[in-house]
């Protein structure tokens, strides 16, 4: 052991020898030296000039670890705190203040549509309800793109913000109506009309082409075909619903695509009957794609679904 070893562990013992022993590794001050703990035994390396120092403050992992644990372990077992609680004394009521995001929309919408409609509700849900201040008709318009330059709200029943639309006197009766286009000449009701006898002119039709072929068989109906059918359209194999249909507000019935209907296997027009073995189911939609031709391989089935 070398002199300047001997002074640095009389310097080492004389600041730190309550705490750390030295172990080995002294060269010169500024080669790293082993010291071990006295408490729990861990040996660490530091500088050599580090350890003589006072100020430097030289700490041991492990001991402050395991203060840590003890301390968490205390604390565990102190008993908590109980806070009382007033059970007289009355609680808070917030006010409800409603989405400033719809308020804000409530307030385009009147500076926009105010004079025309009345908002009601729906903003949240993304459909707005709105009510038409003329003729009380209700509607519902996606809130998206509602302010642009290119949308508006306008009401078909009577007109209220229709741009393009117009007073006029109907050539039939005489009566005034709301026109919506240029060849709009006649009012709602002379037009149901005349599609009323239009559609009894074709049913005449169809019945003298239907005599002219064969018998006619008088009994035949849609309830009873979808019963012996089994609600299967004979045309794609898939099933038929009667429940596809809607009403507008004007009231017209508009059926879909899957309702049922009545198909002529070979058409009237080709000199087919009107009778039970010349009829199937079939939908709506596939009857009037087939309109006159005749099916006649099951492969061909393919071309109408």
């Amino acid at each position: 052991m070398n002199k300047l070893e001997k002074d640095f562990i009389e310097k080492f013992n004389s600041i730190r020898g309550d705490k750390w022993e030295y172990v080995s590794g002294y060269i010169n001050n500024k080669s790293n030296v082993l010291i071990k703990c006295k408490d729990c035994g861990e040996i660490r390396s530091v500088y050599a000039d580090r350890s003589k120092r006072k100020d430097a403050n030289i700490l041991c992992k492990e001991c402050k670890r395991i203060e840590k644990t003890k301390k968490k372990m205390l604390n565990k077992n102190k008993p908590r705190k109980k806070y009382k609680i007033n059970k007289n004394k009355p609680r808070k009521k917030y006010k409800i203040n409603k989405n400033k995001l719809e308020i804000n929309f409530i307030d385009k919408f009147n500076k926009r549509y105010g004079k025309h409609f009345e908002y009601l509700g729906g903003y949240k849900e993304g459909k707005i309800i709105c009510k038409c201040k003329i003729c009380g008709d209700i509607k519902e318009r996606v809130n998206d793109k509602l302010f642009d330059k290119d949308r508006n709200i306008a009401c078909r029943k009577c007109g209220n913000n229709y741009k393009g639309s117009e007073k006029r006197k109907c050539i039939e009766c005489g009566k005034e109506f709301i026109s919506f286009s240029k060849q709009q000449v006649i009012c709602k009701d002379c037009h149901n009309k005349q599609e009323k006898e239009r559609k009894k002119a074709n049913k005449r039709l169809r019945e003298a082409k239907a005599k002219k072929n064969g018998k006619i068989e008088w009994n035949i109906s849609l309830e009873k075909l979808m019963q012996r059918d089994d609600n299967i359209c004979k045309i794609c194999g898939r099933q038929v619903d009667i429940e596809d249909y809607y009403y507008t507000n004007e009231g017209y019935f508009i059926a879909g695509d899957n309702y049922p209907s009545i198909d002529h296997i070979i058409p009237l027009a080709k000199g087919g009957t009107h009778t039970w073995n010349n009829v199937q189911l079939a939908h709506r939609h596939c009857n009037s794609i087939k309109c006159d031709s005749i099916i006649e391989q099951e492969e061909k089935q393919l071309k109408w679904i």
